[in-house]
């Protein structure tokens, strides 16, 4: 619909967004693992190499640092990889 805002969540936030107690109809916070990795990792840009170690492992809540160590089990610690949007 025209004039409606377009929203990538789950129906549970979506519920949470229009239900907010105050009525003032927030929409939620969106962070993925990228979000994360863009907060702890200097120079992350286009076209640029970044290292994903263990070291990430103590500054991540559960599900974050799931997927860091998924990372660090596939392809090693402290492996580098090539940024490319």
């Amino acid at each position: 619909m025209i004039g409606e805002e377009t929203f990538v969540c789950s129906q549970e936030q979506y519920k949470r967004y229009k239900n907010h107690p105050d009525g003032s109809c927030k929409r939620p916070e969106y962070r993925d693992h990228w979000h994360f990795l863009e907060e702890h990792l200097e120079g992350l840009s286009n076209g640029s190499e970044i290292s994903i170690g263990s070291w990430l492992l103590e500054f991540g809540n559960e599900w974050q640092t799931k997927i860091t160590q998924a990372y660090i089990d596939e392809f090693g610690d402290n492996a580098t990889y090539w940024t490319e949007w």
